[in-house]
């Protein structure tokens, strides 16, 4: 059994990344977090936090590999969790032991729960034409199949 991993700093106020809740559709809360992890996984250059959302980008149909790319990702970001006391009530919270990325964190934050509520299917390649985007399907039924570049934006009602 692994050793347990203490952060470097306790939970606090200003450490906690967020609170873990289990989600279900709709998944608007994650949005903000997807969206950048979009961003990550289609990165082009060769940065190295590019490389390692690049390896979950192409493990995907792979749940083992997504599962230790994303792991990967948490790890090098210096992710634990931790319990905090959030005015008389216990929180299990992610808490950063070191210096990192805020919108990183926030972008793999928000993948693992998406994972954890419906499974690595919501990770999918954009179907239209050559596109080799790969983003992430936050939509109640699952059933995305384009981009955000290729999928039309939603009409306001007159």
């Amino acid at each position: 059994m692994p050793a347990a991993v203490e952060p470097t700093r306790p939970p606090t106020a200003s450490n906690i990344v967020a609170g873990w809740a289990p989600l279900r559709p709709p998944f608007r809360a994650l949005l903000p977090g997807l969206v950048q992890a979009e961003e990550h996984l289609n990165a082009t250059g060769g940065q190295a936090w590019g490389l390692r959302w690049r390896a979950l980008a192409d493990a995907m149909g792979d749940p083992s590999g997504c599962t230790l790319a994303l792991n990967a990702i948490l790890a090098d970001l210096g992710i634990t969790l931790g319990l905090a006391d959030t005015g008389g009530q216990w929180r299990v919270v992610l808490t950063i032991a070191r210096d990192a990325s805020t919108d990183e964190i926030r972008a793999a934050h928000a993948v693992a729960l998406l994972v954890e509520a419906d499974g690595w299917s919501r990770l999918k390649r954009c179907c239209h034409g050559r596109c080799p985007r790969t983003f992430l399907d936050a939509t109640n039924a699952g059933t995305r199949t384009r981009c955000r570049l290729h999928t039309r934006p939603k009409r306001t009602q007159r």
